[in-house]
């Protein structure tokens, strides 16, 4: 995983941080009404223990693990809420911020019932806060709630969380999991937004700072998974709109503007202006890349400036997120699609041999994705990769169209990762081995996703 690059120590200046708990990790079942549980599994119908795959990792990873509960009794224990909303939510929280899980208000009659004896279900929990506020939003923020980034919800400051269950329509007398110490490191890629800060362009006359003033200090919060975000400040003569032409008459080598800009005139009172850069990624973990120009009046013809380089770097997949090497795979695409009704008209091909390996080369050629989570996406094909010489079940990779082309992937493990497609390679190659004049719904995704995302 090349992240740091060029072997040299790297000083990280003005790190974004803030601290407060948090992560999401829900069992894709759900919710209304909180079981008051214990400790106590000595007497206990019911008792949930927690076992996670990894207990230190890089803050904005995800965790993955389990979720065992247990029915001590004879009979099944049916769990009273809408399985929609999520009954069994597990999240990071430290000693002063609670774990507060989104609530969702959909009304359904209960359908997950326990069996007697061990029912185990998948969890991931992210390390990043689940909520933020808009860049935009002045005064005071919600306790618990930093200033969102560009990509997002910020990660979680770097050190020692536990982790906390939220459980909905379980029996009151049902026994809560010890908690588990998690620590999250700081985040990969810190290198990478050093090298990327070192090519900034400086107006003429900039000297450096080191106290923003109030209008800058919301810009450029830490960004959501594996992403980072340094900065430095500057005072710099002159005023917004000379400073913001310099800036675009001056870009790094591969840059581009990637938003109308419009300067107010000088004095103003109640903003900073601000010009986002986009910048290349070359590296083979490097994901996105952005110089924020941010700057504000600091006094008679002079303005403060703030300058952030937000990168984002994805690790390298894991050998149980790949295929395995031989095996058949069946591929799946759809004659209609809708939101409503979900993928229909299915049509399906096995393939062997040599189709088979180039479709899993393609697929374990794909990187780590790093899209966030809709209510309304797409699911244009299904690839399922058997493992003959396992004893686990298939690993089933889903196509889904989120704000880009990603692929949703559930390993013969049970656990679960995002790939991030975004030259359209895996979804082309499954319309390639399909019968002609059928997928109709899947050959129009490939369309879309030529159309929209490769441009």
């Amino acid at each position: 995983m090349r992240i740091f690059r060029g072997g040299r120590q790297v000083r990280l200046i003005g790190r974004s941080a803030g601290f407060a708990a948090l992560a999401a990790a829900t069992c894709a079942l759900s919710a209304c009404g909180t079981a008051q549980v214990s400790h106590d599994a000595s007497s206990a119908p019911l008792t949930v223990s927690i076992s996670l795959h990894d207990q230190r990792t890089t803050a904005g990873s995800r965790i993955r693990g389990f979720a065992t509960l247990t029915n001590h009794t004879s009979r099944s224990i049916a769990v009273d809420a809408c399985a929609k909303n999520g009954w069994l939510d597990v999240g990071l929280s430290s000693p002063s911020v609670p774990y507060q899980p989104v609530m969702v208000g959909v009304a359904c009659l209960p359908t997950v019932r326990l069996a007697p004896g061990p029912s185990r279900f998948p969890i991931t929990l992210s390390t990043s806060y689940q909520r933020c506020a808009a860049r935009q939003v002045t005064g005071a923020l919600p306790r618990f709630e930093p200033r969102c980034g560009l990509a997002g919800t910020p990660v979680l400051p770097a050190g020692k969380y536990v982790t906390s269950v939220v459980m909905r329509g379980l029996p009151a007398s049902t026994s809560a999991p010890r908690p588990l110490t998690v620590t999250l490191m700081p985040p990969v890629g810190v290198a990478f937004s050093d090298e990327l800060l070192a090519v900034a362009p400086l107006p003429p006359g900039a000297t450096p700072a080191t106290v923003a003033v109030p209008t800058l200090r919301s810009f450029g919060q830490a960004l959501s998974f594996w992403q980072v975000d340094v900065h430095r400040l500057f005072l710099v003569p002159g005023t917004r709109a000379s400073i913001a032409a310099f800036l675009l008459h001056h870009l790094p080598h591969g840059a581009r503007e990637n938003q109308g800009i419009t300067i107010q005139t000088d004095p103003v009172s109640y903003d900073a202006e601000f010009v986002p850069l986009t910048m290349p990624a070359a590296g083979p973990n490097e994901g996105q890349a952005t110089l924020l120009y941010a700057f504000a009046a600091d006094g008679p013809g002079l303005q403060e400036l703030r300058i952030d380089a937000e990168t984002t770097s994805v690790p390298d997949r894991t050998p149980t997120e790949k295929t395995a090497a031989t095996g058949p795979v069946v591929v799946t695409g759809y004659g209609g699609i809708s939101l409503a009704g979900g993928s229909t008209q299915p049509t399906s091909v096995t393939l062997t041999g040599q189709r088979a390996a180039q479709l899993r080369a393609i697929f374990d050629h794909l990187s780590l994705g790093t899209q966030g989570f809709c209510m309304e996406s797409d699911s244009p094909y299904e690839i399922v990769f058997a493992d003959p010489g396992a004893r686990i079940s298939p690993m089933h990779a889903v196509g889904n169209f989120c704000g880009g082309d990603f692929v949703d992937v559930e390993t013969g493990s049970g656990a679960s990762a995002t790939l991030a497609d975004p030259h359209c390679l895996l979804i082309s190659e499954v319309i390639r081995v399909l019968p002609p004049r059928t997928a109709v719904a899947t050959r129009d995704a490939l369309h879309e996703c030529r159309s929209t995302y490769v441009g």
